[in-house]
């Protein structure tokens, strides 16, 4: 073997040897935690107390809600009940007009003409109305007439001059417009001459009786019977007038009297008739 394989081969043992010396110098103790260094750091001895942070949520948008628009009106009513002043029953077949304030015309005092009708409603049972639809809201008068009772015209007036203008103000173009009428009833009789002969076209005039105000007038039929239609409730005399047609019959005051003072007085009460209102005509 050459020399330089010894070399190698010492160098092998010498490292082993060393080796083996440092395994056992760490055993007994060598190279303590008191040998060796020790390393610091700034590192706080209390504990730091660790802050939670929320996150603060993103707003949610509101919605913005959709503007409810009323559609606009397209036609205008009138509705509303009528009944009974006296009872508070509802009245049928009433009605109800919705006229023009500045042409107008009642024919013969009840309906009015058609040149100021704008529209009309008629009661059911119950008493209730609505009238045709109306293009415009107003203004303009309402007046009701039923049989049997007085007209009336819109705040529960009786005179037309005392109404007043209406316009139609209600969100729906519905305006509720109630109505109480007084009942008004009617004289009835016969009137005959002396024979029980029926007289024909003779005058039927009623006053009231505390101011002989004349109220009402009829014309007798061809059997010599009348009736006075549309009278309030009330007291009154009621007399015979063949003079003012040219006939030749004396005139008279119920019951058979030719004088207004001894006339007697006939009484028509609400919801009534008042019938046997007779008369028996002599001659001149």
């Amino acid at each position: 073997m050459d020399w330089s394989a010894w070399v190698i081969f010492v160098f092998l043992i010498a490292a082993i040897g060393v080796g083996l010396y440092l395994v056992a110098y760490t055993r007994a103790g060598g190279f303590s935690n008191t040998h060796a260094p020790v390393f610091t750091t700034n590192v706080a001895t209390e504990s730091t107390p660790i802050q939670t942070i929320t996150p603060t949520p993103e707003p949610v948008p509101t919605p913005t809600p959709t503007p409810v628009t009323t559609p606009p009106v397209q036609f205008y009513y009138l509705s509303g009940y009528v009944r009974d002043s006296s009872t508070n029953a509802p009245v049928s077949d009433a009605r109800v007009y919705a006229v023009n304030t500045t042409n107008y015309l009642f024919v013969g005092g009840l309906a009015p003409s058609y040149a100021g009708l704008l529209a009309i409603g008629s009661t059911d049972s119950n008493g209730y109305y609505k009238t045709e639809p109306m293009a415009k809201s107003g203004p303009f008068f309402v007046s009701v007439i039923a049989s049997g009772y007085e007209q009336k015209w819109t705040n529960n007036v009786t005179d037309k001059n005392e109404a007043s203008q209406l316009t139609i103000n209600a969100p729906d173009g519905i305006q509720k417009v109630d109505f109480t009428l007084k009942g008004i009833r009617s004289i009835s009789g016969k009137v005959t001459d002396t024979n029980g002969n029926a007289l024909y076209k003779v005058n039927i005039l009623a006053f009231t009786y505390t101011n002989n105000q004349q109220i009402a007038s009829a014309i007798t039929n061809t059997d010599g019977t009348y009736k006075l239609s549309d009278l309030p409730p009330g007291t009154y005399c009621v007399k015979a007038s063949p003079s003012s047609s040219k006939m030749p019959y004396a005139d008279q005051y119920f019951n058979n009297v030719y004088d207004l003072n001894s006339a007697k007085a006939v009484a028509v009460n609400p919801g009534q008739d008042t019938p046997g209102i007779n008369f028996t005509l002599p001659l001149k």
